[in-house]
């Protein structure tokens, strides 16, 4: 183990002899303290020595020790023996030469926590392991913030003025020392243990049951600031101006691993080249500041699952396993940052995960699954398994993101499934996505890795706009997982051959028959995740997203879809909000058994239009700042499954299968919803409400019931405009909650204040079989929209003619119901209709 000196020698061939004579004499005794610094004593018998002495801070809490010299072989012990009151030690290395670690390190008297700080570099062999009650940190820096005051790993300090907990690390140097593990390092349950570089590198064990971890790799000259909020690690790192003036040259990773008093056996091989890379791997590892490499084990079960924080400018797990799993819940893993890069840890610019790495955080027995955050600012490349299991007995799934904020590569799998509980959900989120229509495999996210011609880590994998995720890829997730496709400048599918993505999304109901949306699988499109305006969700008009009942969520600036199908034996809900929406058919409620399904669509500046709409006994919500029009033909809603009508060219069709089926509501021009119990509402506020092909030109036939009475619709403001062209406003009600059928009237004016006369049907003979479009009907019903307009009387232009205030529909000779008197005779006997 060479000093600074030493190994200046040996750089410039300078005949130093006696200089490296005295680096041997000084590895011939393992823990040499600093004179006069702390008053640190070190007291040798045989193989274990004893640390005593030292300088204690004013409230006695901390104990300070100086050392020129740490190191232990295998069968050597160090014991800090400290009192009872102390809650922590801090042990400083300054003469020059790293650390390296192959022994046992102990703390006798207390529970104090233990950290040592070698800016030099330390390095843990294969035998190194840990005997104390407290935490254990290993770190290369400069120096060590207790508040607003610092203890330095060189000269003299105010010891009595740093009192409190150790707050944060300072390194001063641009590369500052490496650490590398290839030992068995654990503490004590609930405890934490930290390793903290310029350059880390684990092939070994560490190990904090139901406690934390946290391997973070500094990127130059840094401050890193540390605290517990809510008990969540949090990591802050601000850059520092680099010193020049200490006399330091740290080792960096290469230096460190080929040391003189170097174990042999850690894992992690030195090229002829200079180059580093793991035993038994090809890839070339990074040695530059700000990189970290866990391979091996990192291990925080318990009976509830810990934390593990893997942060650095350049993140890579290889071949290594992270688990936070928890008897009775999962616990929480960062690799590369936290959730959507927003959180409390530093994003890493690259994060790559092999395809032979495991991150678990699930619930083995009973709870939920934990979160797993997998991040990187600029690209993420991501291979590995990652499971967030709800527990066997009972619990719901966890929460997983893999995200590239500018590029992502995914071909890994991913395991949100809870036995007897909720579904959990994956997200994936770069900055801009497209789903092609290709077989698993054939997308960016789901493409093999391609290293440079060096088979170097962290290829670049620049972004370029083709961010793609094959229909494949989404088609293989499991029946139970909530999918989150995010970016934050759009989301395209692409033209899809067959016209169909067959997703197989399960649905689930709570007591009263509405969707559970936490135990229930579903997909989710966020298009402009930060929210600037130009992220556009946009598929082909005649492609269809099937879900298999599995929910449907759409969010973007500009939203552009085809259809979409949710039914199922047990319906999803469709939800999309944007700017304004153009979208084909969406059918939530045609096949299903538990016709559930609820459709909202909300466009928050411009308009909606819609062909069709069809949704179960959830109803449906449109709120479209503008314009909303549907331009298909009619309004249904009924509760009379499995009726077919997907034929029939309807726009708003609506299955009730429960009594308590919900509204239809349509609220436009931006105008608030009125207080009514009606099962149809519609409020504007001067512009035009339309059903229909276009607004000119409304046309198609409705469909009538037999044993119905109708009931109109509720106009929400007086200054509803008199040219709308809308429905007649017929809600057609059954004897019973399963009968209801509701049809839609083409071509019938809203009169400010009024509302529209509803027909009564009078006839016995019609069947649902022979509910067809007809094009007599058709005409029937128009003369009737004539008819219940308000007509100008001599006696009274503004009021209608009491005689038209009662019709009857009969059936024609092809056995179709057909509307008959449009105003009847004063001496015809009228039918009344019901009361709504």
């Amino acid at each position: 183990m060479l000093s600074v000196s030493g190994r200046l020698c040996q750089q410039f061939g300078l005949v130093c002899a006696a200089l490296l004579l005295a680096d041997k004499t000084v590895l011939a005794q393992s823990i040499v303290a600093e004179p006069g610094a702390t008053a640190t004593q070190v007291n040798q018998s045989a193989n274990q020595f004893e640390i005593t002495g030292g300088t204690l801070s004013a409230d006695g809490a901390n104990l300070f020790h100086s050392f020129q010299q740490f190191g232990l072989t295998s069968e050597q012990i160090a014991d800090f023996i400290s009192p009872a009151e102390v809650s922590n030690i801090v042990g400083r290395v300054n003469g020059g030469s790293a650390s390296y670690i192959d022994g046992l390190l102990q703390v006798s008297g207390s529970q104090a926590n233990l950290f040592l700080l070698n800016p030099a570099g330390i390095l843990f062999g294969a035998n190194a392991r840990l005997d104390l009650g407290g935490d254990f940190t290993a770190a290369t820096s400069t120096g060590l913030m207790f508040g607003d005051r610092s203890f330095a790993a060189f000269g003299d300090n105010n010891y009595a003025a740093l009192v409190g907990d150790p707050t944060g690390f300072v390194f001063e140097l641009e590369q500052a020392g490496a650490i590398a593990n290839a030992g068995d390092l654990a503490v004590a349950s609930g405890r934490s243990l930290s390793l903290i570089a310029a350059t880390v590198v684990n092939t070994g064990t560490l190990t904090a049951a139901a406690g934390e971890l946290l391997v973070a790799a500094v990127p130059g000259a840094s401050l890193i600031r540390i605290s517990h909020p809510e008990l969540v690690l949090s990591l802050e790192i601000a850059p520092l101006p680099a010193t020049s003036a200490l006399a330091l040259q740290p080792f960096d990773l290469p230096g460190l691993l080929t040391g003189e008093a170097a174990p042999s056996s850690t894992e992690i091989s030195v090229n002829p080249d200079g180059s580093v890379s793991l035993v038994g791997q090809s890839v070339t590892i990074p040695t530059a500041a700000g990189t970290v490499i866990v391979s091996g084990l990192l291990d925080t079960g318990g009976v509830t699952g810990g934390q593990i924080a893997v942060v650095g400018d350049r993140v890579a797990l290889l071949d290594s396993t992270l688990n936070a799993s928890g008897q009775n819940g999962g616990g929480t893993l960062r690799i590369g940052g936290d959730y959507q890069g927003r959180g409390s840890l530093p994003g890493a610019t690259q994060t790559y995960i092999s395809a032979d790495s495991r991150l678990q955080a699930s619930a083995t027995e009973q709870g939920d699954g934990g979160r797993v955050i997998v991040w990187a600012d600029d690209t993420t490349q991501f291979y590995g398994a990652i499971a967030a299991n709800g527990g066997a007995l009972a619990g719901n799934g966890g929460l997983v993101e893999v995200s590239g904020k500018d590029s992502l590569v995914f071909r890994g799998t991913v395991d949100v499934a809870a036995v007897n509980g909720a579904a959990g959900t994956l997200l994936l989120d770069p900055d801009t996505l497209t789903i092609i229509d290709a077989a698993d495999g054939a997308g960016t996210l789901d493409g093999e890795l391609t290293p440079d011609t060096d088979d170097k880590l962290f290829a670049a994998v620049p972004n370029s706009g083709a961010n793609t995720i094959s229909v494949g890829q989404l088609e293989a997730f499991g029946s139970t997982a909530q999918i989150v496709l995010q970016a934050d400048n759009g989301i395209t599918i692409a033209n899809i051959a067959s016209d169909l993505i067959a997703l197989n999304l399960e649905t689930n109901l709570n007591p009263d028959n509405s969707v559970d949306p936490l135990t229930s699988g579903s997909i989710t499109f966020i298009a402009d995740a930060d929210n600037d305006g130009v992220g556009n969700f946009s598929m082909n008009p005649g492609d269809t997203i099937q879900t298999n009942g599995g929910s449907v969520i759409i969010r973007g600036a500009d939203i552009l879809v085809g259809n979409i199908q949710t039914d199922a034996f047990v319906i999803g809900n469709v939800d999309i909000q944007g700017s304004s929406l153009r979208i084909g058919r969406i059918d939530s409620g045609a096949i299903g058994v538990f016709g559930t399904g609820r459709i909202n669509l909300t466009a928050t500046e411009g308009d909606i239009v819609v062909d069709s709409l069809e949704a179960g006994s959830g109803g449906i919500r449109i709120e479209a700042a503008g314009l909303f029009q549907a331009i298909g033909s009619d309004l249904e809603f009924f509760t009379i499954p499995p009726v077919d009508f997907s034929g029939v060219p309807v726009s708003l069709l609506v299955r009730a299968f429960s009594a308590q089926a919900k509204q239809v509501v349509i609220l436009h021009n931006g105008a608030s919803e009125p207080a009514s119990g009606e099962p149809i509402v519609i409020a504007g506020s001067g512009t035009a409400f339309a059903l229909g092909p276009s607004v000119d030109n409304p046309s198609a036939p409705g469909q009538l019931g037999t044993d119905a009475t109708y009931t109109p619709f509720v106009l929400g403001s007086a200054e509803f405009p008199v040219s709308v062209s809308g429905t007649v406003g017929a809600i057609a009600v059954g004897a019973g909650s399963d009968a209801t059928l509701v049809t839609s009237l083409q071509n019938q004016p809203f009169v400010p204040g009024l509302e529209p006369v509803p027909p009564v049907p009078d006839f016995d003979a019609a069947s649902l079989d022979q509910l067809e479009p007809d094009a007599d009907l058709a005409a029937s019903l128009s003369r009737s929209a004539t008819a219940s307009a308000p007509t100008e009387t001599p006696e009274n232009p503004e009021t209608p003619p009491t005689n038209c205030t009662a019709q009857r529909i009969e059936l024609n000779p092809e056995g179709l119901p057909e509307l008959r008197g449009a105003c009847l005779e004063e001496d015809t006997e009228q039918v009344p209709a019901e009361p709504k």
